[in-house]
């Protein structure tokens, strides 16, 4: 490479550590003055920096939302969409976790949790909140049942499609859920069992599959981040998600989870992490060393563990691209979609 372009490549990357440095500076400050906004005196609101093992110690019961078991009901699920940085904003019967996403530039608002009513009235709240803080610049809402998106849309909220836009991820909202309800057979029947069949017959035998209530310390961490297929391909924010998911098993709340392996004379071929706040268990991560169709045999060894301790049904979550939500819908042919959508609010004075 010459001179000339060793000394453009130096000043890009420079150029693009110092972005890098402002938008985490900007992410900050905006963060910092809303909770200051939040926790002003008299307010019915408590708001508090996200952390790994938080928990809802007021009126919201089951991570519900509306009554619907919308994919992310542990607190693993915020702690990796928004990298581990955050609010968690609280009313009496109301919750929802808020932060700045650096790739599309916005506060987000997620998943929000409780009864439509007091979803609503904290909304409100918030929306004032924000308003005077961001000066009208607009808020996203992700990860919304259809029936509290409906809801919410009365009082001004508009549908976006996902992607939100090109250059920025929806992470798995692009596609629906994939909620897998089949019969928890050993080897499953008829033409829709097939490729899970398939899988069983090519690794029944040649790995020890375990389910643990806390993590066996083999090596999960190392695999996350560097030994899995998936993260032989990562780009820098599937990286930002994997860290996340290692520092929220680092200082975690392990309650209601669950730790899924795969091993081979002691070696991490397969590692997977599973949640059951509700009567449905979901899918956080899960991740294999490359081998034809060890995906599919490691996803139906979690069915079939999570449906005997008593689980309905397992949400594998949405997807990215159509290819994944191609393989997780025909793979698994008796399942259920789950739909969320994605919700726009301007400021109260543009609303």
């Amino acid at each position: 490479m010459k001179s000339c372009e060793l000394a453009l490549k130096a000043n890009s990357d420079v150029f693009e550590e110092e972005n890098s440095r402002s938008a985490y500076y900007k992410k900050h400050q905006i963060e910092v003055k809303i909770l200051a906004k939040l926790n002003s005196p008299g307010s019915a609101i408590i708001a508090k920096d996200l952390d790994a093992n938080f928990s809802l110690e007021l009126g919201v019961q089951g991570y519900l939302q509306s009554g619907i078991d919308v994919h992310g009901s542990h607190p693993l699920f915020y702690w990796s969409r928004c990298r581990g940085q955050g609010l968690l904003v609280q009313s009496e019967s109301a919750a929802i976790v808020l932060y700045y996403s650096l790739d599309l530039a916005k506060v987000v608002l997620m998943r929000p949790m409780g009864d439509a009513a007091s979803i609503g009235a904290l909304l409100t709240t918030l929306r004032n909140v924000l308003n005077e803080v961001l000066g009208g610049e607009t808020v996203l809402l992700r990860y919304c049942s259809p029936i509290l998106a409906g809801e919410l849309r009365k009082s001004g909220w508009k549908s976006l499609p996902a992607p939100l836009f090109e250059s920025a991820y929806a992470d798995d909202e692009t596609w629906p859920e994939v909620i897998l309800e089949s019969r928890p057979d050993e080897f499953p029947q008829g033409p829709r069992g097939r490729p899970v069949r398939e899988a069983i017959f090519r690794h029944k035998g040649q790995y020890e599959y375990r389910a643990e209530s806390e993590p066996l310390h083999c090596g999960e961490l190392d695999f996350v981040l560097n030994g899995s297929f998936r993260s032989s391909f990562c780009d820098g924010y599937e990286t930002d998600f994997n860290h996340a998911v290692v520092s929220f098993l680092k200082q975690g709340n392990c309650s209601n989870l669950t730790f899924h392996y795969l091993l081979r004379s002691s070696k991490l071929w397969g590692f997977g992490v599973t949640g059951n706040n509700t009567s449905i268990a979901h899918c956080y991560y899960s991740g294999v060393v490359k081998q034809a169709r060890l995906t599919t045999y490691f996803f139906w060894q979690i069915y079939l563990n999570e449906r005997k301790k008593g689980a309905q049904a397992l949400n594998l979550g949405g997807s990215e691209n159509h290819s994944l939500h191609q393989y997780k819908s025909k793979t698994f042919g008796d399942h259920a979609l789950g739909i969320t959508c994605i919700l726009e609010l301007g400021s109260a004075s543009n609303k």
